[in-house]
């Protein structure tokens, strides 16, 4: 976590000297363009770039494992999301993502539990075709006494096990896209100057 920060506080510096230098290739003086120029290349900008990247990505992806293949699946709190709505597979991919960023806001393990549709014919489809989506099952789950996730208190029912995410037809929350963790919107705004698209 040191040498992250210490790296993080290299590229605030960087970044800071990018600003100067833009500003100098705007006309202000080609001679400090130039030292700037100098100062980047020897601080090694792009390697410290590279490096972050990597570090951020890895680190991105390990939690989001780690949420979806819990250790103990009967003790981790869980969102669940039916997908009983005959559309296209990119139709569905949306209502996952809506209901994966909603699980990963809250900290929850996202179980999906997806009908036949028009593109698979069989109960199992996703799961023939598809990587699990998490360890835990929905077979065991009636979704009929769960809580529902609300989006304009998301803070309500916090302490239920699992709770029931519908899909987007029923409206966006503030957790959807361009939304992202803080922490990681940290991170990679010293990458890029569009984190949600990263």
């Amino acid at each position: 976590m040191q040498q992250l920060k210490h790296t993080l506080d290299k590229m605030r510096y960087q970044r800071l000297t990018k600003d100067v230098e833009d500003q100098a290739t705007a006309g202000l003086d080609l001679q400090m363009t130039e030292a700037l120029a100098r100062i980047s290349n020897a601080t090694g900008l792009q390697e410290t770039q590279a490096w972050l990247r990597r570090e951020v990505t890895g680190a991105v992806f390990q939690a989001l494992i780690d949420l979806q293949h819990p250790a103990n699946c009967s003790a981790a709190k869980k969102v669940y999301c039916q997908l009983g709505k005959n559309c296209g597979f990119g139709c569905q991919l949306h209502h996952v993502v809506h209901c994966f960023t909603i699980a990963v806001a809250l900290n929850r393990t996202m179980v999906v539990d997806v009908y036949p549709s028009n593109y698979i014919r069989t109960p199992t489809g996703w799961d023939d075709t598809l990587q699990p989506i998490s360890s835990c099952s929905s077979s065991d789950i009636n979704p009929t006494s769960l809580l529902s996730f609300n989006d304009q208190n998301p803070e309500q029912h916090a302490d239920a096990e699992m709770l029931m995410v519908n899909i987007i037809d029923g409206g966006a929350s503030e957790f959807d896209p361009p939304a992202m963790p803080p922490d990681v919107h940290d991170a990679v705004q010293l990458l890029t100057a569009r984190p949600e698209i990263w």
